[in-house]
């Protein structure tokens, strides 16, 4: 368990391994009756992930091992009704370390302390020492991500401690999954207050920035509470728009239907927002829809069918229309593509034309 809480994923075998382990405490607070070695590993998991009943059996523990502590300090490897075995310095060390688990993180100023393999926390101020733990845990139903964020791999965090703490609170995370640089400074660090996840990542040039390097990431937060560590997306979809007819032909001024066969793809919102963004002309002698050639355009809707009319050439100049489509995702990144319909056009017939009004 102190190896994997930190880690999404292992919410299940977390919740059965300390309901098994607290279950098989004895009534002396000690595990496979008496063994000092096995009874600090427990120590160790339980206090990693915290939960019900775990301070309650550390308590137990701990007066196991003060109860049996020998008069020079040390500790039995074992402890049963049939004597004690010698003592063991690698043993001790093992228990001196589950006792500090009680208070591991203690009183004084700027206390760091590194309650999980892939994380640290630091204190501005401790006036009472307690216990730090931080638990990965499945993402909360209660809280928003906010837009234009995307979680990675599901590593959402409770920090909590049991200390008496004020100030700021520093807190980092290692993310050793993300190997590319430019995608590791979009990573952020989010913190839950109240109902709403808020960015509080610590960006350069203040310290301790993103390092990617070290893979570490921090936030300065006023509050523990639950924490996700997410990415920013930054990338706009990728849009392709195609326009059925492409060119009207012949320029006889009938209205021609256009069809739009619109493909809008991203990475993380699998249905971007389409809108048709505008249809123009370039005949500066027409301003209107009607009066530019265009019917049935709804702007700003996700309209894909409308008509043009086939205008002849105004004054020897082919008439050509810009049709634009944006593609928005969820996050707000946009793309926009100008599409041409263009009127065919015979232009020695037009010159000749005119040069002979002339």
């Amino acid at each position: 368990m102190w190896a994997f809480h930190d880690l999404p994923g292992f919410d299940a075998q977390i919740t059965e391994y300390r309901g098994f382990l607290i279950a098989q405490q004895d009534q002396a607070g000690s595990w496979d009756v008496g063994d000092s070695q096995i009874s600090s590993y427990v120590i160790f998991g339980l206090a990693a992930v915290g939960g019900a009943g775990v301070d309650a059996a550390m308590q137990s523990a701990t007066g196991f091992f003060l109860a049996s502590q020998l008069p020079a300090g040390g500790w039995p490897s074992y402890v049963g009704s049939e004597g004690s075995a010698p003592e063991s310095p690698e043993v001790d060390g093992e228990i001196v370390r589950a006792l500090s688990t009680q208070f591991s993180t203690p009183a004084g100023a700027n206390v760091s302390v590194a309650p999980a393999q892939l994380s640290t926390v630091t204190f501005s101020s401790v006036a009472s020492p307690g216990v730090t733990r931080v638990v990965a845990t499945a993402a909360s139903t209660t809280t928003t991500m906010p837009r234009g964020f995307e979680t990675v791999a599901g590593l959402t965090y409770e920090v909590i401690t049991t200390a008496s703490i004020s100030g700021d609170i520093v807190v980092c995370f290692t993310v050793p999954w993300i190997t590319d640089a430019a995608t590791f400074a979009n990573l952020r660090i989010l913190n839950a207050e109240r109902t709403v996840l808020i960015d509080r990542t610590i960006l350069f040039p203040d310290s301790p920035g993103p390092d990617f390097a070290a893979r570490r990431v921090c936030a300065r937060v006023s509050s523990l509470g639950p924490f996700a560590i997410a990415l920013r997306d930054t990338a706009a979809p990728a849009l392709s728009v195609s326009l059925t007819p492409s060119m009207l032909w012949p320029p006889d001024n009938r209205w021609v239907v256009i069809t739009a066969a619109i493909d809008a793809r991203d990475e993380t919102d699998p249905s971007p927002a389409v809108t048709l963004v505008s249809i123009t002309s370039n005949d500066p002698n027409q301003a209107g829809a009607h009066e530019r050639g265009i019917r049935g355009d709804a702007i700003g809707t996700d309209d894909r069918t409308f008509q043009l009319r086939a205008q002849p050439p105004a004054h020897g100049v082919p008439i050509v229309y810009t049709v634009t489509y944006r593609a928005t995702d969820r996050s707000g990144n946009a793309r926009d593509v100008a599409t041409p319909v263009v009127v065919g056009h015979d232009l020695e017939n037009v010159r000749a034309k005119e040069a002979s009004c002339n």
